[in-house]
């Protein structure tokens, strides 16, 4: 099966200018407004790895986006791997972080892999 070109990912990121797909974490008080984007979404990505359990070492991170979070928990010493089933996303990690991020392009739920992840997660 042929993937189509994900349209939608293309205009978000180019309309954003964002390195993330999420839409982050907005206080009541936040200014609901294109420049706070990008710090709601630093926001969240930092609450979320305030939420990663002692202990994990091994990561699976489902509908990785662009990468950007997971190579954020990578420099924070998990080992991280990715799956999507979106090319435009795989071409995307590929530019950025080359073999630093193993990538599957593979939707999740047909994924086999003998690997074990002591956390799994979908942001």
């Amino acid at each position: 099966m042929s993937q189509k070109e994900d349209l939608l990912l293309k205009l978000f990121l180019q309309v954003t200018k964002s390195d993330r797909l999420h839409f982050g974490y907005w206080n009541a008080t936040d200014p609901q407004d294109w420049a706070s984007l990008h710090p709601a979404q630093v926001k969240y990505s930092e609450l979320f790895l305030k939420q990663i359990p002692p202990g994990t070492r091994s990561v699976l991170d489902v509908g990785c986006g662009i990468g950007t979070d997971a190579a954020l928990m990578q420099s924070r010493g998990y080992a991280v791997s990715c799956v999507s089933p979106d090319k435009i996303q795989q071409e995307i990690i590929g530019k950025k972080y080359g073999a630093k991020l193993k990538f599957y392009c593979n939707k999740f739920e047909e994924l086999e892999l003998a690997d074990k992840f002591d956390l799994i997660t979908m942001m």
